[in-house]
């Protein structure tokens, strides 16, 4: 399966670079623009930071995307990268995550990330903030404001790298916890085992 595997190239890195990841398609609902905006603002105060987006699958917002980039001067900083199948060699490159989509339910990407143990700053969007606690086991900041999400970044990147693993550690521990995959096959299994055993009769609708 290497076909299915990131480009080594895509993954190196400076070595003292800081690295903020964010994993989607590239799409407005994800907000990819609005991160590199806030990126932006925060740039300056930490020259080692590299914001690397990972999901373009090409369209008119990754052209704007691409183009947004370009107008901020930060081609070098920040990193657009195509859609992958198996995005666990980004997840263990990353120093943090982050997600600034103002519509989520239970994002995927943002459940594997916590369980590498990465420490998270997300949107308080829909159903993030049933996974992530502010101050716990991550940061949250105001969906669709610019100024939240770079104060968040500021956040994120001026943790010291013993508070991040603090916080790394919890977000593990809260997919181990309350969001392990053997947990929702048991509740299927349960939900599964309820309805075949229910024999009650159903009303008869009718249809004329």
């Amino acid at each position: 399966f290497a076909e299915d595997l990131p480009d080594p190239d895509m993954l190196t890195f400076e070595d003292d670079a800081t690295v903020l990841l964010c994993v989607g398609t590239f799409e407005p609902r994800k907000a990819q623009a609005a991160l590199a905006v806030a990126f932006a603002e925060v740039a300056e105060e930490h020259p080692r930071a590299v914001l690397a987006l990972v999901g373009d699958v090409g369209g008119p917002y990754s052209l704007a995307l691409h183009a947004l980039v370009d107008d901020l001067n930060l081609r070098d900083r920040v990193r657009l990268e195509p859609v992958v199948t198996d995005p666990y060699p980004w997840y263990l490159a990353a120093d943090a995550f982050v997600l600034a989509s103002d519509v989520e339910s239970m994002p995927r990407a943002l459940l594997e990330v916590m369980g590498f143990g990465t420490a998270v700053a997300a949107a308080a969007a829909w159903g993030v903030p049933e996974l992530v606690v502010h101050g716990e086991n991550g940061l949250l900041f105001t969906p669709r404001d610019l100024r939240a999400a770079a104060d968040a970044l500021r956040a994120l990147l001026d943790l010291s790298p013993q508070r991040r693993l603090e916080l790394g550690r919890s977000a593990a521990r809260t997919v181990r916890e309350k969001h392990d995959v053997a947990g929702y096959v048991a509740a299927y299994r349960r939900l599964l085992r309820d309805l075949v055993g229910d024999q009650t009769p159903q009303p008869t609708v009718r249809t004329s």
